[in-house]
């Protein structure tokens, strides 16, 4: 399909932002594009298949005269973090009264400019880099152009990864966090290339366009894909025996995460807004946590941590509805897979959310953050639950989520870029 060389940077290819991201690194090399993934983890995790172009930070590049170079530099060299040590030794003093889902700085030990795949590729594709990429080295030294597909606030942010954790922070971490941002923009003033951000959502890319960081670089919206084979509509009941899923009449919701179930995921509330609705009326499946909880009246089963897409397809099938209750998220995986499997979804008017769960046709959107508005929307699905159709559904997902759709608007923006940079280099001689 292309000549093109692609470099994906992620922390880790699993998580939401790392399953998003290695979908498209697998899409790309579907379509005979030469893509590669690096990661801070080892890739214990994956298929001998997805090992393929797989490239981990710690174990370092196979270029053993690299690997001794790389290692003699870093003991002369005076990192990011030790040049602002005040700034880290202030972060470091007050992490522990933070009250956030998570916190990261923009430095990393790591020079990615200086590993030999990126002199190889022709485009360096940043995700979600928390603990890999220092901002101060990386913009001043990468000559090549770089897309960022965001995922989260974080690369308009100081240290926190979502707005409510800024403001709940504000009064301890006000001042630090605004000298965060600071090094982040006079980074980003050192790189002579040509940025292009990606976002999955128009939520986001409203952020990054708002923002003292990125703003000033174009951006445009890519929504996330998905392999539609891993998640097949199938059979409500097949699946719900194979699961011993008691068919009781009741409406089955199933909550998904597959990460820390924090605050910010609203699984609260989805336990606070049971109790508005009739007894025996649902029972709810909880997928990404081994813990108990009892509801009068309500049947609440816990899985734990499902990876494998086979058995989590399961799961999306046999449910009546998936309830995403986020406070605040971009577009979540869970929305990819659930309408791929049919399964229509309850959740809140934020972020991508309302940007893909429609009324009466993908799903009910309660009117606001709330357990009591919640349950009106779960009692709203109950009455309108035959007027969903898990073809349909299923349609709205190949339109939207497609890896060809997908692949083409990555190639378009991978291909305008390298041409960009021809010229640049023609003109330079």
């Amino acid at each position: 399909m292309s000549a093109l060389k692609i470099l994906h940077i992620c922390t880790s290819p699993n998580g939401g932002a790392g399953r998003a991201a290695f979908r498209l690194h697998e899409s790309l090399l579907k379509n005979g594009v030469e893509s590669y993934f690096m990661s801070l983890y080892d890739e214990s995790s994956l298929t001998k298949n997805e090992k393929l172009n797989f490239i981990a930070l710690n174990n370092g590049p196979s270029n053993i005269l690299f690997r001794i170079v790389n290692k003699i530099q870093r003991i002369f060299r005076v990192s990011s973090a030790k040049r602002h040590i005040k700034l880290v030794s202030e972060y470091n003093g007050l992490h522990s009264k933070i009250n956030a889902e998570i916190t990261s700085l923009p430095f990393s030990n790591f020079r990615i400019d200086e590993y030999p795949i990126v002199k190889k590729v022709d485009i360096v594709n940043l995700h979600w880099v928390s603990k890999v990429l220092d901002y101060p080295t990386f913009f001043k030294n990468i000559n090549k152009p770089v897309v960022w597909t965001l995922h989260d606030l974080n690369p308009v942010k100081g240290i926190f990864h979502y707005e409510d954790d800024e403001k709940i922070n504000e009064t301890l971490t006000g001042d630090l966090n605004k000298q965060f941002v600071k090094i982040k923009i006079d980074s980003l003033k050192s790189f002579r290339n040509t940025l292009q951000i990606v976002t999955p959502s128009h939520w986001l890319q409203d952020k990054a366009s708002k923002s003292p960081i990125l703003g000033k670089f174009q951006s445009e919206v890519i929504p996330y894909c998905i392999d539609f084979n891993h998640f097949p509509v199938h059979p409500k009941m097949e699946y719900r025996k194979e699961l011993n899923i008691p068919d009781d009449g009741k409406i089955l919701l199933l909550f998904v995460s597959q990460m820390k179930i924090s605050n910010r995921k609203g699984l609260d509330l989805v336990l606070e807004a049971a109790k508005f609705l009739p007894e025996h009326t649902i029972s709810i499946v909880l997928v990404g946590t081994s813990a108990q909880f009892s509801i009068p009246g309500v049947t609440v089963t816990s899985t734990g941590l499902i990876t494998n897409d086979a058995i989590l397809a399961k799961y999306y099938s046999s449910a009546d509805a998936v309830i995403l209750p986020s406070r605040e998220d971009n577009l979540p995986n869970v929305i990819l897979e659930s309408f791929s499997c049919g399964t229509p979804i309850i959740g809140f008017p934020i972020g991508g959310i309302k940007e893909h769960v429609l009324n009466k046709h993908t799903g009910i959107l309660a009117e606001n953050i709330s357990s009591l508005s919640l349950a009106n929307a779960i009692k709203e699905f109950i009455e309108t639950k035959n007027s969903y159709e898990s073809s349909k559904i299923r349609e709205y997902a190949e339109i939207h989520f497609s890896e060809r759709i997908q692949v083409e608007a990555y190639m378009k923006l991978y291909n305008r870029l390298k041409s960009s940079r021809n010229l640049q280099v023609t003109d330079k001689t």
